[in-house]
């Protein structure tokens, strides 16, 4: 155990032995759990601490994160930076694995700056970001490389950015070259969400004139963009796999010859339940408990979406897919059980912002390690209606799915497949079919325009010329 201030080690003791019993410490507050790590709000004294706990599986001569956090946050004060001030770190060693516990002085009204930066109009947003880029500038001079700088690991208080969550901090014995630079300023530039927060200049400008000297900043902030791009396109791809391994918001299991891929808020009982009254290839089930409510489907992979509700999961109807034998070579994902692909490829389309009947569970069943028949639970589209039907007689709507169409065909998705369906209240375009998706890096400008005339050729001559000019309107 080590303490910043020897009289803290008696004030710590009875929440570090409520731990060790595996109780939270008296008064604590759950803020923040993960698989692998939890955060409370603890009383210490008079004043409020966090304390941060990790299990974590290492090597005995590696230094664990909470090790690492500790010694960056102290670094970082030492350097002059606004960072939380850490007050103690402590591990044991637990069966298999290693827990670790930091405890950190909590800071009055201060928010993470992803929660000042909601509301805000863009001017002040925008000048926000510009600080925190100020501050990364002023983090590379002092050869600090962050590693995993992003509007939840900076708190706003009193009008200054404060650093927290710097387990990822390393310190270079040189100076930082551009290419680290650049890719320590991509979540300025995304959120987690993967949706654009600033324009690569504007942060590129506000780095580059923080200090003196520095990089140009027209080709700092060309490499800038390309650097989110990429850091983009990896994240995306990171938590496509999220749907298909036991994470935060999702669960794998094995029941006999049957697997189950499921959201946490669903049950197994309820998913496996659901699964055998399915008897026909589309089957509409009474109401499954778990899942989000119908209608438009929110951010899936959200930090802590899935996790089970207080005031009990969500009820509403749930409609089951029965998929047989088959083993489909398409791209992107091969050789991969029909049913698995209709699970994998809607959540990648929600992650691109397509619109899909939200997905529950998948229940698989085995025969001599193969998959021979699977079924699928989503939320139902009943609300829906053709598309050809709902855009006659009304241009502007039209016009509207041609400027919903050029964002699908921006995030690479190929639409003339998915069966598309429209929901009137909210106006919506609606994926029915996502197994039938099929994802690209980038559409080429060919391949957009015949993935149109297919959707097109559907529609009337009015309803056909209104999505045409939607579409390239939004597309220029």
């Amino acid at each position: 155990m080590r303490v910043a201030e020897p009289s803290l080690r008696a004030a710590l003791g009875p929440a570090l032995d409520a731990l060790a019993r595996g109780e939270h410490p008296p008064g604590a507050e759950l803020v923040k759990r993960s698989r692998v790590r939890e955060v409370l709000r603890v009383p210490l004294g008079e004043e409020l601490a966090y304390l941060k706990r990790a299990r974590e599986k290492r090597w005995p001569w590696r230094a664990s994160g909470m090790a690492r956090e500790f010694a960056n946050l102290s670094r970082l004060r030492a350097a002059g930076f606004a960072a939380v001030e850490p007050l103690a770190h402590a591990e044991r060693k637990v069966p298999g694995a290693r827990e670790a516990v930091l405890v950190t002085r909590a800071l009055a009204d201060a928010l993470p700056l992803s929660a000042r930066l909601r509301g805000e109009d863009p001017a002040r947003a925008h000048a926000l970001l510009a600080e925190a880029a100020a501050l990364a500038r002023r983090l590379h001079e002092a050869g600090l490389w962050h590693r995993d700088l992003h509007t939840g690991n900076l708190l706003f208080q009193d009008g200054r950015l404060v650093l927290v969550d710097v387990g990822k901090l390393r310190s270079l014995p040189f100076a930082l070259p551009l290419a680290l630079r650049a890719r320590d300023l991509v979540w300025l530039v995304n959120d987690g969400r993967l949706e654009s927060t600033a324009p690569p200049r504007l942060v590129a400008r506000a780095y580059t004139r923080a200090l003196p000297g520095g990089p140009d900043p027209e080709p700092f902030a060309a490499l800038v963009a390309r650097a989110a791009a990429r850091a983009a396109q990896t994240r995306r791809r990171s938590r496509e796999w999220r749907c298909v391994v036991a994470s935060s918001g999702f669960r794998s299991e094995r029941r006999g010859s049957l697997c189950v891929l499921r959201r946490a808020d669903v049950t197994t009982s309820a998913a496996l339940a659901a699964a055998a009254a399915a008897h026909a290839v589309e089957t509409r089930l009474a109401e499954l408990p778990g899942g989000p409510l119908p209608g438009p489907a929110p951010d899936l992979f959200a930090r802590g979406q899935g996790a089970p509700e207080p005031s009990g999961p969500a009820t509403a109807p749930a409609c089951a897919r029965r998929f047989g034998r088959g083993l489909p070579l398409r791209s992107p994902l091969a050789l991969c059980h029909p049913g698995l692909r209709a699970w994998r490829l809607a959540h990648a389309l929600l992650l691109r912002g397509v619109e899909t009947p939200a997905p529950l569970a998948l229940v698989e069943t085995r025969r001599f390690g193969v998959v021979a028949e699977s079924v699928l639970l989503t939320r139902c589209s009943d609300d829906t209606l053709e598309l050809a039907a709902a855009l006659a007689g009304a241009p502007e709507r039209a016009r509207e799915a041609g400027r919903e169409l050029a964002r699908w065909h921006a995030q690479g998705v190929e639409a003339s497949a998915l069966e598309l369906r429209a929901r009137p209240e909210p106006w919506r375009l609606v994926a029915v079919r996502p197994e039938q998706a099929r994802l690209h890096t980038l559409l080429a400008p060919a391949e957009r325009e015949r993935d149109l005339a297919r959707i097109a050729e559907r529609l009337g001559p009015d309803a056909r010329a209104a999505l045409a000019e939607g579409y390239r309107a939004a597309a220029s």
